[in-house]
């Protein structure tokens, strides 16, 4: 039986909006400038797969996916300011 590991990582972060914690998972791969995919209700972060395993793009951009039911469960969508050097596309 042969294996391969993908590059991208799943991980686990918490974030505090005023004043509540927020548990969220997120996958992410490459380096460089901040590329947030953001997918809407009744999707998965995995529909980024292409993405975040394309080379060339991960390359020039740390891609990140979270998974944002987490957020929507635990307490409603918050309208959260990013730095202004991170990009966030949504699908």
């Amino acid at each position: 039986m042969a294996v391969k590991h993908h590059d991208p990582i799943g991980r686990y972060v918490t974030i505090e909006v005023d004043g509540q914690q927020y548990k969220v998972f997120y996958l992410s791969n490459g380096k460089g400038t901040p590329l947030v995919c953001q997918h809407t209700a009744g999707c998965h972060n995995h529909q980024w797969r292409g993405l975040l395993e394309d080379d060339e793009i991960t390359q020039t951009f740390q891609d990140m996916a979270n998974q944002t039911q987490l957020i929507i469960l635990s307490g409603g969508k918050k309208n959260i300011s990013l730095p202004q050097n991170i990009i966030v596309i949504s699908y």
